[in-house]
């Protein structure tokens, strides 16, 4: 499983970058925003790229494309690291720690088998292909 997003300084450092070395049986395909990172070592299942179509090249079979801004959270990367079968997810915004059960705000944050994917969103991908989310994951917005 590979994670696509696309990155900036300030997110690569403060919050990509740390996950990438918790979440090493994870690969990261990070596309870049136009600037250029700070010079630091980065993992070996970080992979760098200039567009988000050659993150999803390099990617491996099964992809969680998520935005910069969207982070997962330790439950949601878990759940990733951990798939075997390709399985639709479809995470949430937790907006807090108490009430994360309730949280309601829709992201464009989704997996897809690589092979199948023709640039979608995550509604039209849940739709062409008749998908449901049966899972309570969610992300962080940052």
């Amino acid at each position: 499983m590979t994670i696509v997003t696309n990155i900036d300084r300030e997110t690569y450092i403060n919050y990509w970058l740390p996950i990438a070395y918790k979440h090493q049986g994870s690969g990261f395909g990070f596309y870049l925003d136009g600037e250029q990172l700070p010079k630091v070592e980065r993992p070996p299942n970080v992979r760098l790229y200039h567009t988000k179509e050659d993150a999803i090249k390099g990617a491996s079979r099964i992809v969680f494309l998520t935005q910069k801004d969207l982070v997962p959270t330790y439950q949601t990367m878990v759940y990733l690291e951990d798939m075997k079968d390709y399985k639709y997810i479809n995470p949430k915004i937790q907006k807090d720690l108490i009430d994360w059960l309730n949280t309601k705000e829709d992201t464009n944050s989704f997996t897809f088998e690589k092979s199948k994917y023709i640039n979608e969103k995550a509604d039209e991908y849940r739709y062409k292909y008749n998908l449901t989310d049966e899972t309570n994951l969610t992300v962080y917005r940052v």
